[in-house]
């Protein structure tokens, strides 16, 4: 159960696995962002994260936190309570790490916002994210390869591929959705 909670909490905070590389960084992240929100639950959250190295006593610490139970009064619903609440103190963790510049702070994360408007679609589908510094080098190692494509072309051709990548953008972004919904329902 609590390794479960543990591959859930990661990938919320957008942590690959849980190598102790991985673990390292996110510590890092988390000292990176501490003080800044002026909220006790996330600042609780944080701390908890600037030591984390995904033992059973950091994931309980966690999840009580969370659930504001003690582990062995833990029952199945308390779990679930506690996916939840770790899931909203991730969030509030990833916003927080894009506004640390506002606190004099390194940014580790870059904030973005793609909007795709198709066939006269009635709204152009929307999403904003953000990317962690960690993938800088594969961002920009598909953005030269992207370039490198794109570089050589006529202007129409251009447009062309520009179309296909917004095509495919508005795809992917339809099944994050999608799958939001179902995790909803």
């Amino acid at each position: 159960m609590l390794e479960g909670l543990k591959e859930f909490l990661l990938g919320e905070l957008q942590i690959p696995d849980a190598s102790p590389a991985a673990l390292a960084i996110l510590r890092t992240r988390a000292t990176n962002v501490r003080g800044v929100s002026g909220n006790h639950r996330i600042e609780s959250f944080v701390m908890r994260l600037e030591g984390f190295r995904g033992t059973r006593a950091d994931l309980e610490s966690l999840a009580s936190m969370a659930t504001d139970r003690l582990p062995g009064n833990w029952n199945d619903s308390d779990i679930e309570r506690a996916r939840l609440h770790l899931a909203e103190l991730a969030r509030n963790f990833l916003h927080l790490e894009g506004l640390a510049h506002v606190a004099g702070r390194a940014d580790n994360r870059r904030a973005m916002a793609v909007a795709v408007g198709l066939n006269g679609d009635a709204a152009p589908v929307y999403e904003e994210f953000s990317v962690s510094e960690m993938d800088r080098s594969h961002i920009d190692e598909l953005r030269h390869q992207l370039e490198t494509v794109l570089a050589g072309q006529h202007e129409q051709r251009r447009l062309i591929i520009l179309a296909a990548l917004a095509e495919l953008s508005s795809m992917y972004m339809a099944r994050v959705e999608t799958n939001e919904q179902r995790r909803r329902d």
